[in-house]
């Protein structure tokens, strides 16, 4: 990829990483409005994991999203299959690890700690009723308009970002591939009634930009 157009493929990514970012805080501030803290979106860091086993360890590797209390942040992984997406997964997730993140400043972090961590032992990872309790709030999320929009831009800018890696890897079959899950994805968002009239000016602009780029490194 020549310089040119991987300042292109890079302007695209910060983009499209932007405008995704302005609707997972839309999401996450309608949920801690829920959750009777708006603020509790102030002290916790929403953020996309490439690698959960990297960053929460071995058995995080599966996890959709992960709560890490004294860094107060969310992690959300990159690469949640594109099915899994589609039926609101993501914020389900975010929702989830709110709850989590709630539970743990009402009562205390290392007293949260402790009470999770005996119910584990006591009840398993599944009916740990924090995990049941965290459960039921995300899935209240799940088909919400919000919940729509943040899905469209999530596959748009993780698929991005796989074909590139694609692209880099000589796998032009899986870059044209993502490529146009992206762009479908873009257009799945811009045609949602409730989004911002700039939005839609920005996602015409950023479908533009990448046929660009997939017309060049095909060419």
């Amino acid at each position: 990829m020549s310089e040119e157009l991987a300042a292109l493929a890079k302007d695209i990514a910060d983009r499209m990483h932007t405008l995704l970012f302005k609707y997972i805080y839309r999401f996450a501030y309608r949920v801690c409005s829920d959750l009777g803290d708006v603020s509790l979106c102030d002290r916790v860091n929403i953020s996309l994991v490439e690698s959960f086993t990297d960053k929460y360890g071995e058995e995080a590797g599966a996890f959709i999203g992960a709560y890490s209390k004294y860094e107060n942040e969310i992690g959300i992984a990159y690469d949640i299959p594109e099915d899994l997406a589609l039926s609101g997964a993501v914020c389900h997730g975010i929702a989830h690890e709110l709850r989590h993140a709630k539970d743990a400043e009402t009562m205390g972090k290392e007293r949260y700690d402790g009470r999770y961590i005996e119910y584990s032992m006591r009840y398993g990872y599944i009916r740990n009723p924090f995990e049941v309790r965290a459960e039921e709030f995300g899935s209240r999320y799940v088909g919400t308009r919000l919940c729509r929009a943040v899905t469209y831009l999530y596959l748009a800018f993780t698929r991005f970002l796989m074909g590139c890696k694609s692209y880099d890897e000589g796998d032009i079959e899986n870059f044209i591939t993502f490529m146009t899950v992206s762009m479908e994805s873009l257009k799945e968002f811009s045609g949602l009634k409730y989004i911002d009239r700039e939005d839609r000016h920005t996602v015409r602009e950023l479908i533009r930009d990448i046929e660009k780029l997939v017309s060049e490194l095909t060419s």
